[in-house]
């Protein structure tokens, strides 16, 4: 019997994604987790990472709404502790971002 190693269309798109982020192409990478998403609606590693994707993009608040997908995504799918990590990614970043905004609304003009 042979086992079929060939990859998911969600998985080959998320590992484009990866990829683009370590280069820090963000919209690039954005556009392939997108893909991955669409391939695998449940893919929730596919969230955080796009969320991390906008985050560097400067779509802070876009970047928590994917986070709280992420967390929804592995709660469905009976994953827990990956759904208290995509808490704290939540946690971090709102922290951040108001840190920014808090920081830009100090700075001289």
């Amino acid at each position: 019997m042979s086992i079929n190693k060939e990859k998911s269309p969600a998985k080959v798109f998320y590992e484009v994604g990866l990829d683009k982020g370590a280069e820090k192409k963000y919209d690039e990478a954005l556009i392939a987790f997108n893909k991955a998403i669409d391939f695998e609606p449940n893919f929730g590693e596919a969230y955080v990472l796009r969320g991390h994707a906008k985050y560097m993009l400067g779509n802070h608040d876009d970047a928590i709404q994917d986070y709280r997908l992420a967390e929804v995504v592995y709660q469905q799918n009976g994953e827990p502790q990956k759904a208290k990590a995509a808490v704290k990614h939540i946690e971090r970043h709102e922290q951040m971002v108001a840190i920014k905004r808090r920081y830009k609304m100090e700075e001289p003009e």
